[in-house]
């Protein structure tokens, strides 16, 4: 596994965080996912459906699409697997991985685990990670445990986003039918869901993998993205990530470096061989007498000047041994005069020490570093504040750690390693000087304050119980009168049905002999609502003459239009339905037709109905 070739910035998230970069992942490649999901679900659907019209059990065709979801679900999850480590694999991979990736794990998927609400979860496990039963199992408990409740609430979401879909598809496919048509439509729609006929189940069928096709890749990239938390949070691929492109990083510097370190470990053995033979070659010169006066001069020059220089270190290195053993001379006097030592006559008389035993008292004297001492406590002594050591124990050789403290500061600086912030307000000055005195009494006022406060609330409380109970017993008291409205009136008598009387219906006035000359006598007269009314009124009795329905008292244009589907011609009915047309634009919208076009058609209403003219 290449972590450093991951694509995605990983980090410890929350559960809700993963899920969000499962899906992430699934938009990023939609393309790669969802041609192959086609490939492979869009001929299984057709071939279940069309078995399922042959042998009468469409039902179970849209159930086997159902059951075979963790099947589909292994195209979304082999595509963003390898996505995420930027190998995205091309649709024919991804088909041809579909016929055989996983097949040890269709059993369990496809019986008892098909209906575990982790399904989206365990997937990963089982299918990316290869172990044997045992290792799956532990590794399930281990990745699935903590976040157990947030799959199954996802699975949840998920369930209700495609039967939220389903609904949507139809409700959209209803938007598209005519207002005048809804009552039939739904009666329809009604009946066939009570007969259940081929075609129903099989729209229901195709609906549901619609759905399905839509929810489900973004479902598995859910817990896909849970998954890589999970490991990301046990595992540590973030900070190995890290570690492994500093390594990387410092790999790539370290060419370099090595290469310089040749070049100068090459010259440092060649630069004194090369000035070794340049002396030599000089000297030869000089032996044979060919080297010019200037240059013998400045060798002469040089030879003083090195031996002066050797002289004078002779005579430094002479001066340190003599201040040296002066030091120790008076040591050995102050060590006399304290009484911690006794130099006697036959030590003062022996030779002096040998070089290193001088060099080891002057270390001992001079250079051997002195440790703090720690004091020892009683039993019922507290521990007092001691100072650092660490000047004691390195002295000047101490190093700066400026660099390390900033570097934990930064560190602790990250909302998940602290997730307490310091932040500084600003106050006014006044504020700021207050003695703390003050502020203690204002924290005290403050406090009454608040008390006051929660006594008002209290009060307010009490009085909203009383409305409370105020409202409860009114109803109570005119409960007689009420309730009978809940009961269909029975405490109230029906009142007595008065007298009955008897009047004749005015009978509407015949329709004349001539309509289309009526017709046109009051479009011409100035009376085209007049006109209009007639030209519709004659259209209706007409329609339900030849159509031989009767329509109520009052009946409207829509119903009037239902009624015309019983007519035979196809013209008949496409002429009624422009006469109500005009009728309406006329009667609602105070729009009148164009001369030409009403007597256009009154014409064609005549032809149609049979109008005498």
């Amino acid at each position: 596994m290449k972590l450093e070739a991951l694509t995605v910035a990983l980090r410890p998230r929350t559960a809700w965080e993963a899920c969000e970069l499962g899906m992430a992942l699934v938009r990023r490649n939609a393309g790669a996912i969802w041609k192959p999901w086609l490939l492979v679900t869009l001929p299984l659907l057709v071939l279940l459906n069309a078995a399922g019209w042959a042998l009468d059990l469409l039902w179970l065709s849209g159930l086997l699409m159902w059951w075979l979801k963790p099947w589909f679900d292994r195209i979304p999850l082999y595509v963003i697997s390898r996505a995420v480590f930027g190998e995205t694999p091309t649709p024919r991979q991804t088909v041809r991985a579909a016929l055989r990736w996983g097949g040890r794990w269709w059993l369990p998927y496809l019986t008892w685990r098909r209906l575990g609400p982790a399904r989206p979860l365990y997937l990963p496990v089982d299918l990316l990670e290869g172990g044997d039963s045992g290792e799956a199992r532990q590794r399930r408990a281990a990745l699935g445990a903590p976040v157990y409740g947030v799959c199954s609430l996802l699975t949840l979401v998920c369930a209700n986003f495609e039967l939220v879909m389903i609904l949507g598809l139809v409700f959209a496919g209803i938007m598209f039918v005519p207002f005048d048509y809804l009552p039939d439509t739904f009666k329809s729609l009604w009946d066939a869901f009570l007969e259940q006929p081929h075609w129903m189940n099989a729209l229901f069928n195709a609906l549901a993998w619609i759905a399905a096709s839509l929810i489900e890749p973004f479902y598995v990239g859910a817990g896909f993205g849970l998954y890589l938390n999970r490991r990301t949070e046990i595992e540590g691929w973030d900070i190995e990530i890290v570690f492994r492109r500093l390594r990387a990083r410092l790999s790539a510097a370290a060419a370099p470096a090595l290469l310089a370190l040749c070049v100068g470990v090459g010259l440092g053995a060649w630069l004194p061989q090369a000035m070794a033979q340049s002396g030599a070659d000089r000297s030869a010169q000089f032996e044979g007498g060919d080297a010019p006066a200037a240059d013998r001069e400045t060798d002469e020059a040089r030879i003083e000047r090195q031996a002066r220089e050797r002289g004078e270190a002779v005579a430094a290195q002479m001066r340190r041994e003599a201040e040296a053993a002066a030091r120790d001379a008076a040591g050995a006097v102050s060590e006399d005069a304290t009484g911690e030592e006794t130099v006697t006559e036959d030590a003062a008389s022996e030779e002096p020490a040998s070089e290193e035993a001088q060099d080891d008292a002057s270390y001992e004297e001079e250079d051997a570093p002195s440790f703090p001492s720690v004091p020892i406590r009683g039993p019922g002594e507290k521990a007092a504040d001691q100072p650092s050591t660490l000047d004691g124990l390195y002295g000047p050789a101490r190093s700066d750690d400026r660099s390390l403290r900033n570097a934990v500061e930064q560190a602790m600086k990250d909302p998940t390693v602290a997730p307490k912030q310091k932040q500084t307000v600003w106050k006014s000055r006044a504020e700021a000087d207050k003695p703390k005195t003050e502020r203690r009494r204002d924290s005290r006022d403050f406090d009454g304050f608040k008390g006051l406060s929660g006594g008002l609330a209290t009060g307010l409380e009490l009085a909203l119980w009383g409305v409370v109970a105020l409202v409860v017993g009114a109803l109570l008291f005119s409960m007689g009168r009420w309730l009978g409205w809940f009961r269909g009136g029975a405490f109230e008598e029906e009142p007595a049905p008065g007298e009955l009387r008897n009047a004749a219906l005015a009978e509407p006035e015949p329709l004349p002999d001539d309509i289309p000359t009526a017709i046109r006598r009051l479009w011409h007269g100035g009376r085209a609502r007049d006109a209009l009314a007639l030209m519709y009124r004659a259209a209706v009795e007409s329609m339900a003459q030849r159509a031989q329905v009767t329509l109520v008292p009052g009946a409207t244009e829509a119903q009037c239009l239902r009624a015309s589907r019983k007519l035979p011609l196809a013209e008949d009915r496409d002429a009624f339905a422009r006469a109500v047309r005009v009728w309406q634009y006329a009667a609602y919208a105070q729009t009148l037709p164009g001369g030409d076009d009403f007597d256009d058609l009154v014409a064609l209403l005549s032809r149609r109905f049979g109008w005498a003219a």
